[in-house]
């Protein structure tokens, strides 16, 4: 997988290390690391679509808000991110994501709950070039 749980960051929290060589990627495997954490996702049916745009001046604050959005999501309508397109692009001096959410409503007779993430913290959060491309850490409070 491109991403790895670093178990050992912090108590009650969860980090992860997500590596791509392209910054959608990045941000698509982002999204579904922390995905992955809250419910078994091949339970979920790809029934339902929402589309999202995000600015900001920096990349790790435009990853941070489409996290964000993950968590929102799950907290206030229910729905489980089940995959994700992502296409980030500069605009003058910041950055825009179209993000397309794709996924299903939680039904605890079907679905069950994993790890309930609280939040993103912005504790090393970062993203960073590297030589093989990109690199995030962020780490989730559950």
């Amino acid at each position: 997988m491109p991403w790895e749980y670093l178990e050992e960051e912090a108590i009650a929290d969860i980090g992860i290390k997500v590596t791509s060589t392209e910054l959608n990627t990045l941000f698509e495997d982002s999204v579904l690391s922390i995905c992955n954490l809250m419910t078994d996702l091949k339970t979920f049916n790809a029934d339902l679509e929402k589309t999202e745009n995000f600015e900001d001046k920096s990349v790790e604050m435009l990853l941070y808000q489409v996290l964000e959005e993950v968590v929102y999501l799950k907290d206030a309508e229910l729905f489980f991110v089940k995959s994700n397109k992502v296409r980030v692009s500069p605009d003058n001096d910041h950055f825009i994501a179209t993000v397309t959410f794709v996924g299903g409503r939680f039904d605890p007779s079907i679905h069950e709950i994993g790890n309930d993430i609280k939040a993103i913290t912005l504790h090393d959060f970062y993203v960073k070039n590297t030589k093989d491309g990109f690199e995030a850490h962020f780490i989730i409070d559950i």
